[in-house]
């Protein structure tokens, strides 16, 4: 826990390092692209915090274990890791926005992104069963 809140505070510190180390360079910036400096600013803690606990449902499915014993065993198996979880994650995520893209740009009605998006989640949902039972496999005491 405590390395979540030193990971927390870094993450701001480097915020407030950025805006205020170079206030005139981001303001200068285009409304997008600083909203996409905010996103880089703020991306990491999210990701890897959703990377550390995104093999609970696996886990679950496969041990019965619940609750925090899950959690904990997910970020056992993904510690060391962490850069291909988060991969496996966001491939999905742009497959998704991708698919969002052309929906938009092709005028297709909301059943077609809706059914669209149904085969990404369960895209997703495959890969991160294949990343556990690999991890599973190289990490049997995790």
């Amino acid at each position: 826990m405590a390395g979540l809140a030193l990971f927390s505070w870094l993450c701001a510190a480097q915020c407030v390092a950025l805006f205020s180390i170079a206030p005139g360079p981001v303001r200068a910036l285009s409304p997008l692209l600083r909203r996409l400096v905010y996103l880089a600013a703020f991306l990491p803690a999210p990701l890897v915090v959703g990377a550390s606990i995104s093999l609970s449902l696996p886990v679950f499915l496969d041990t019965g274990t619940k609750g925090l014993q899950a959690l904990s065993r997910s970020r056992r198996l993904v510690a060391g890791n962490t850069a291909a979880v988060v991969c496996v994650e966001l491939f999905p995520a742009v497959l998704g926005a991708a698919l969002f893209a052309l929906s938009v740009r092709f005028g297709f009605n909301l059943c077609a992104f809706f059914a669209a998006e149904a085969v990404a989640a369960v895209f997703a949902l495959a890969l991160l069963g294949r990343l556990y039972g690999a991890l599973a496999a190289a990490r049997p005491e995790a």
